[in-house]
């Protein structure tokens, strides 16, 4: 059984504005290790993790870091919004709040499965058909945010 990662940082909730600690869980990794800006995982999450425990949005070219969309909960409000954590040179590059738009979709390479319903809330709809997964959940998704379509932390 694989141990739950997390990473941690400071962020500011897009709901009730308060600055607080986000425990921000992912399947990544299976050594249940907690991860900050600068920390290097090392083996812990080898780069094939991101393709089995994520929708692919788009591949990394060698010269990027890796961008990957989780989500997170306010400890003051208990809202629960996205974060984007940045993988540079096998080590946390970054990890910030953010609002799922057509721009941040455009950067993202891997969407944590863990975000399903939050994305299907966007999309007004299930990424999943008889086959699995959709071949067109993207192209949803991303008429859904051109449309205006956001998620909205409850």
């Amino acid at each position: 059984m694989a141990l739950i990662t997390y990473f941690k940082a400071s962020l500011r909730c897009p709901r009730c504005e308060a600055v607080g600690t986000a425990s921000i869980d992912s399947h990544l990794g299976d050594c249940g290790k907690t991860y900050q800006i600068g920390d290097c995982p090392g083996a812990d999450i080898h780069p094939s993790e991101f393709e089995s425990t994520s929708y692919v949005v788009r591949q990394p070219s060698s010269e990027e870091p890796v961008r990957v969309l989780l989500a997170w909960t306010c400890e003051h409000c208990d809202a629960t919004t996205f974060a984007e954590v940045t993988f540079a040179d096998g080590c946390v590059g970054d990890i910030q709040a953010i609002d799922l738009t057509p721009d941040t979709l455009g950067r993202l390479h891997y969407i944590a499965e863990e975000v399903q319903s939050m994305l299907e809330e966007i999309m007004d709809g299930s990424m999943y058909d008889e086959q699995g997964v959709r071949a067109d959940w993207l192209e949803i998704l991303r008429a859904a945010l051109e449309r205006g379509r956001r998620w909205v932390p409850s």
